[in-house]
């Protein structure tokens, strides 16, 4: 199946439907994540964590050295514009300071 034939749903859970696109296309998805993080709103958009590799933290390199696979607690967020998880090393700057902002203050209301 290609992304153009996925549903919204499945888009939305990527990396985690990875399997439903051939590689390029993956591949492809994970250059837009960049693009992605620019346009998302962090103030409204869902936010995430879990444990991924540091250095590959879409899953995207099959052939990842074994010195490389360090697995620490990443952060991702994603919106309906998204099309998908969005790593916080793919935001801009100003992006990943407004996101911990944003945790610090949820945080807070608890």
């Amino acid at each position: 199946m290609s992304i153009s034939k996925m549903t919204p749903d499945e888009i939305s859970r990527l990396p985690w439907t990875r399997d439903l696109m051939t590689d390029d296309e993956f591949q492809h998805w994970v250059s837009t994540r960049k693009e992605a993080g620019r346009a998302i709103d962090i103030e409204t958009c869902e936010l995430g964590r879990w444990a991924a590799y540091d250095a590959d933290p879409y899953g995207a390199q099959p052939d990842l050295p074994e010195e490389m696979k360090q697995v620490g607690t990443n952060r991702f967020v994603r919106s309906p514009e998204s099309r998908g998880w969005v790593w916080e090393g793919d935001l801009p700057h100003a992006g990943g300071h407004a996101m911990y902002e944003r945790i610090r203050r949820e945080a807070r209301r608890i």
